[in-house]
């Protein structure tokens, strides 16, 4: 479904043009963006590829290794 990626600026027109938009982010899952200042983005509806992404990200968290713990209690440094 996926064939590539790129990384590059686009033009606020551009974007709002897109076929299928989702935001990403590092604590979040993937959400799917479908209206743009009144402006539908695509249809109007979650696309394919972002149900997918979403749904893959979602497996591999429930499947991957298991977490290790951290402890993030106060530590006193010295500059000794």
């Amino acid at each position: 479904m996926l064939k590539s990626v790129r990384v590059k600026n686009i033009t606020v027109a551009e974007a709002k043009n897109a076929s299928e938009m989702m935001y990403l982010g590092s604590n979040l899952p993937v959400l799917p963006i479908t209206m743009w200042d009144d402006k539908l983005i695509g249809d109007g509806n979650v696309g394919r590829l972002t149900l997918a992404l979403s749904d893959l990200l979602y497996e591999d968290m429930l499947s991957g290794p298991e977490r290790t713990p951290i402890s993030y209690a106060k530590k006193v440094f010295s500059n000794k």
